[in-house]
């Protein structure tokens, strides 16, 4: 057991976590945990049957079956009042339905993510003895749980899976492990969670040797055959590919031409697009196939929001970008943009991807040039038609920053009253009224809403910052662009406070400075997207 060198597995990671990689799984996500804390055992077993009787589709990473547990499941980071009541919870619903197969198999996916949660994870140098006892401990409760079920359990797709994921924890078992997968693979030939699984545990890291995992895809994807075949070996080999990262073309051999054909028949599903098109161009780059590599980065659109999978963070996709030349083409495109030739930046951000509608560049230039019928039939983009109260606070937020990039403030401003009365001591909104009083020319509003921001107690540093140069306009005169923590998640909303003021005082080049320091430090899309704004398109305003 004490082989575990590194933290859980990608495919643990990614299921546990529950991360949400296309609508209809965030449905079913959502879902069955709702269900599940509101006691609706009897939607709960309806739920279950939908999922496990839908069709497996190879080019779905994770389907709605695994969904459903996943909506179930906790962060690793919970604490232990949250992990006590989840049980609770899942011993009512077997209280209720004690032959519940859809129970037995939560029960055991939720021992077998509390066996993580008490080995820890991080390396098994790491882990004290007390955390291999509770990991052990658990994963048997979990197999025990499984094994000791009602009979017809046996016959469930996810009760091999489940059995086969919590064998491979133990390199002894992993022959157990193969033999479930197997029976998975019988039953469900393009349910790719059970592949991944295995494919995973037979890299050099694990119990594998060099060449052991393109082994095995070759193997099942001759099984699968065709197109299929080709899409499941590019997703076990781009998997490979994203663990051992400038090690994969020697360790694992693969066949570079069967990969383009696979990824090129999963690209052309819209599910996961982003995430299949990041896959290939990284698994690309490392194969040293620069030329593809820029084709597609340009056709993928921005990284913001993300967490820069499968690249090892910012840094090594933003080498990516130089060395395939991706970047040149960018700076081109901005260039234009920058110059106010908006039809010429425009056509180019299009030649990156044909598609308007999934063309995330084109996206964000709809966005920050005010054009908002354009943004909003993109595929991606928040629905701007929705009511303020039928927003989630969350999307009000969001509804805030896209209509004040999009200059809307008249549509925005409902969204700007809500957040303010929920969350007055965030200056989302506060912010927002601030601009469309400088846009409208309104110069007693403008004080108003400065007035506002000046005025709200808070302990947030970049907040106080804000204040104090709005308060004060000889501290403004002296400000830097370091004088804020970049590090700070409110950094570039009080950024944004400050160059409004400055633009107001007659003073854009000191503005423009500090917004480009805050979009440099911007990980939001939709907030990067509302600083270029300011920058492409400041408030028109008379002289001081």
């Amino acid at each position: 057991m004490k082989r575990f060198l590194s933290a859980p597995p990608i495919w643990l990671c990614l299921l546990l976590a529950s991360l949400p990689l296309h609508a209809a799984f965030k449905e079913v996500e959502v879902q069955s945990r709702n269900f599940l804390v509101a006691g609706r055992f009897g939607d709960l077993e309806t739920l279950y049957a939908t999922v496990a009787a839908q069709p497996f589709s190879i080019s779905e990473e994770w389907p709605d079956l695994d969904a459903f547990f996943a909506g179930m499941s906790l962060k690793w980071k919970d604490d232990e009042p949250l992990w006590t009541k989840r049980r609770a919870q899942i011993d009512a619903w077997l209280s209720v339905c004690p032959d519940s197969i859809p129970a037995h198999l939560t029960l055991s996916h939720y021992l077998e993510s509390y066996s993580w949660k008490g080995r820890g994870t991080g390396y098994a140098s790491t882990v004290t003895d007390e955390g291999w006892k509770l990991f052990a401990e658990r994963r048997l409760a979990a197999e025990k749980t499984l094994a000791d079920g009602p009979v017809a359990l046996r016959k469930e797709l996810f009760y091999d899976y489940l059995m086969a994921y919590i064998l491979t924890t133990d390199e002894k078992r992993f022959g157990e492990a193969r033999l479930h997968v197997e029976a998975v693979n019988r039953r469900a030939p393009e349910f790719y969670p059970a592949y991944s699984l295995i494919s995973h545990f037979l890299l050099p890291r694990w119990y594998g040797e060099p060449g052991d995992c393109t082994a095995y895809a070759h193997k099942v994807s001759d099984k699968l055959g065709g197109a299929k075949g080709d899409m499941l070996y590019a997703s076990l080999m781009g998997a490979a590919a994203y663990e051992d990262e400038i090690r994969f073309p020697d360790t694992h051999k693969p066949d570079y031409p069967r990969m383009i054909r696979g990824f090129e028949a999963l690209i052309a599903h819209p599910d996961n697009r982003f995430r299949r098109i990041a896959a290939y161009s990284y698994a690309s780059g490392l194969m040293g196939d620069w030329k593809r590599t820029r084709t597609l980065l340009l056709k993928l659109g921005p990284v913001q929001n993300q967490d820069y999978e499968p690249w090892n963070g910012l840094k090594q996709y933003e080498d990516f970008l130089g060395r395939s030349g991706a970047r040149n083409d960018l700076i081109t495109a901005e260039l234009l943009e920058g110059r106010g030739r908006l039809a010429e930046a425009e056509a180019c951000y299009l030649a990156f991807e044909p598609d308007r509608l999934v063309n995330g560049w084109l996206s964000g230039f709809y966005l920050r040039h005010g054009e908002a019928e354009k943004f909003a039939a993109c595929t991606g983009v928040p629905d701007l038609m929705i009511s303020a109260d039928k927003a989630s606070i969350d999307e009000t937020a969001d509804r805030c920053i896209l209509f004040e990039t999009l200059r809307d403030f008249k549509r925005g401003a409902p969204f700007a009253e809500r957040f303010d009365q929920v969350r007055g001591h965030n200056f989302t909104a506060k912010t927002f009224f601030y601009e469309a009083a400088l846009f409208s020319g309104d110069v007693a509003a403008a004080k108003n809403a400065r007035d506002a921001i000046i005025n709200r107690k808070t302990d947030r540093k970049s907040y106080q910052l804000a204040q104090n140069i709005l308060a004060n306009d000889a501290n403004a005169d002296a400000f830097q662009p370091d004088d804020f923590d970049w590090n700070d998640d409110y950094s570039r909303q009080g950024a944004i406070i400050v160059a409004l003021r400055l633009y107001e005082r007659g003073k854009p080049e000191a503005a423009r400075k500090l917004l480009r320091a805050a979009l440099h430090a911007s990980t939001y899309q939709w907030d990067s997207e509302h600083i270029r704004s300011l920058l492409y398109h400041p408030p028109t305003l008379p002289a001081p």
